[in-house]
């Protein structure tokens, strides 16, 4: 059992419309009212197109995210397929990193300038591109590959596993569907004490 003001910056990958774990993040607020979290977001989903959704239940959604203030969004990717971080050189680069940022505007999301590649796939065009406008890249800790000195966020824990005995626990999971789904792992981040105090990725990177 942990003492003491224990610092969680906990990210959920995968936040979209059409995936369960809204439930169990207002859960998590519930339990702990100083509860924040930073979400993982695509800026449009692959699953209005293959699901035949209108665009306008995404547009829906977003409204629906901008109540909750303690969630904070960052990019992780257009539509969250395999392979597009791979881009191929500086200007398809460009393109996409201005697609996202453009939709997210559109929806008149605030987020938060740090990416995490769908599935850590990553080319170094897109991460010199990130750079140069001033984003944070988030990395896999079991594989902290990158190209550039731009400024790196590595987790230190995966909500799976037992709560380690850190003063800062950096925590990364999924909304839903992997072995470290909130849909999974609800039970152990309830076992956070509730003296812990909670920060988004964006607020410890301002520390």
């Amino acid at each position: 059992m942990h003492s003491g003001k224990i610092k969680f910056i906990l990210d959920f990958d995968d936040f979209a419309p059409v995936m369960p774990g809204m439930d169990n993040l207002l859960s998590l607020k519930e339990h702990f009212p100083n509860f924040k979290c930073t979400c993982f977001t695509s800026a449009f989903s692959m699953s209005i197109i293959t699901r035949q959704i209108d665009v306008s239940k995404m547009k829906e959604w977003f409204g629906l995210v901008k109540q909750y203030p303690w969630i904070e969004i960052a990019p992780h990717g257009f539509v969250h397929q395999k392979g597009e971080g791979m881009t191929k050189d500086a200007k398809s680069s460009e393109i996409f990193v201005t697609a996202i940022e453009n939709l997210f505007r559109e929806n008149k999301i605030n987020f938060v300038k740090v990416f995490k590649a769908p599935f850590w796939e990553m080319s170094e065009h897109l991460e010199k591109e990130l750079f140069k406008r001033g984003y944070t890249i988030a990395l896999n800790r079991d594989d902290p590959m990158s190209y550039t000195d731009a400024p790196k966020y590595v987790y230190n824990w995966s909500i799976d596993e037992p709560i380690p005995n850190y003063h800062t626990i950096k925590g990364h999971g999924h909304v839903y569907g992997t072995n470290n789904g909130l849909n999974f792992c609800l039970p152990n981040l309830l076992k956070i004490p509730q003296s812990a105090g909670f920060l988004t990725i964006g607020e410890y990177l301002k520390l």
